[in-house]
């Protein structure tokens, strides 16, 4: 079984997320992204792959943090695609203590439930 998540808009379609499960691993399930970029490709002129932790682009990055990445990476670049630097992503707080206690709550649930990455 696979999954994904995709925005477009009047250019661009947008890959935010997804997933192959260990039993769609074994048929087949990890072609879906490439399916996709092929069904895209008569109707839009771009398909974002999101960020790469790349170590030119990443100066801010700590190497350890650039090798957790560097398969992600490593696929993206694979496509053939072209780097672009951005600014990154930054938050607004409007409301200083709901934004605080979001990412009190938001620690806690990650360190309750540890995400397990499986190869």
């Amino acid at each position: 079984m696979s999954t994904a998540l995709l925005v477009g808009s009047t250019c661009s379609i947008k890959y935010y997320l997804g997933g192959t499960s260990r039993q769609g691993k074994g048929i087949g399930g990890e072609w879906l992204l490439w399916k996709l970029i092929l069904m895209s490709k008569n109707s839009y002129k771009w398909f974002d792959l999101g960020g790469a932790m790349v170590t030119q682009l990443c100066y801010r990055r700590s190497s350890k943090e650039q090798t957790k990445y560097a398969g992600v990476s490593s696929f993206k670049k694979g496509f053939g695609g072209s780097l672009k630097r951005y600014l990154g992503q930054f938050d607004k707080a409007y409301n200083k203590p709901l934004y605080s206690a979001f990412l009190w709550g938001k620690t806690a649930i990650l360190r309750a439930f540890p995400v397990k990455w499986t190869l």
